[in-house]
């Protein structure tokens, strides 16, 4: 049975070769460590070697929206809690503390203690991503179309000046970044620009966006969901 679940959600994966979920720094770190307690717990087998592959796709997938100059994860994102990535321990762990974002001696060699008994690896063939400031422009098809509608897709360009990313069909959901900027260099508190649409002093679930980028430009529109909720999509009708 668990064999089949993970080849389950393997293809679901190879589908559109990304995650509905896109470039989320929070439920990223929650994904890899599921992943991580299976190759660090389970048995040598067919779910074992499946979400080892699906921890590769998922390093892939982070490595291609990394903005170097800037040390955070550049848009956009399915869904956040904070903009700026902060002193993220899982990541500067994961790539041996040759990071230099989280200041581990502050708070401990690890920081905090779910990073400290997780074995979190970065494949070493993707570790110059993370560790070189590198310019680029990426498009990655997070979802692919269904009868429900187009394929989501996001495009992310990073410059030694800034970086941006949006993606083609998005919504101003409070946890949403559908357009999101980082300029200046890694010091902490970032510093960003990101686009919200307000109502009554809070970000407007119901607000759509629809954009087409190429490299640092973006084209958009913005319209709204009927029906829809103020404050969240659907739990707020």
């Amino acid at each position: 049975v668990a064999a089949t679940k993970m080849g389950g959600i393997e293809a679901y994966i190879q589908e559109s070769g990304s995650f509905a979920e896109y470039n989320s720094p929070v439920y990223a770190r929650v994904t890899l460590t599921d992943l991580t307690r299976m190759r660090m717990y389970l048995k040598p087998g067919p779910v074992r070697d499946g979400a080892a592959r699906i921890e590769s796709r998922l390093w892939l997938h982070l490595a291609r929206h990394w903005d170097g100059y800037r040390k955070q994860f550049a848009g956009p994102m399915s869904r956040c809690y904070e903009t700026d990535l902060g002193e993220p321990f899982w990541l500067e762990k994961s790539l041996g503390g040759r990071l230099g974002l989280a200041d581990a001696a502050e708070r401990g060699q690890y920081g905090d203690l779910d990073t400290a008994i997780h074995d979190f690896r970065c494949p070493e063939s993707l570790a110059s991503a993370f560790l070189q400031s590198t310019a680029y422009f990426h498009r990655e098809e997070f979802r692919v179309a269904g009868t429900a509608g187009r394929p989501v897709q996001g495009a992310t360009f990073v410059g030694a000046d800034f970086s941006l990313g949006s993606v083609n069909q998005g919504d101003f959901w409070v946890q949403s970044r559908p357009l999101l900027a980082f300029f200046g260099g890694p010091e902490r508190p970032a510093r960003f620009v990101r686009l919200r649409l307000v109502k009554d002093g809070y970000d407007f679930a119901s607000g759509l966006l629809w954009t087409v980028q190429r490299e640092g430009n973006v084209l958009g529109l913005v319209n709204f969901r009927s029906p829809g909720g103020d404050r969240h999509p659907t739990l707020d009708p």
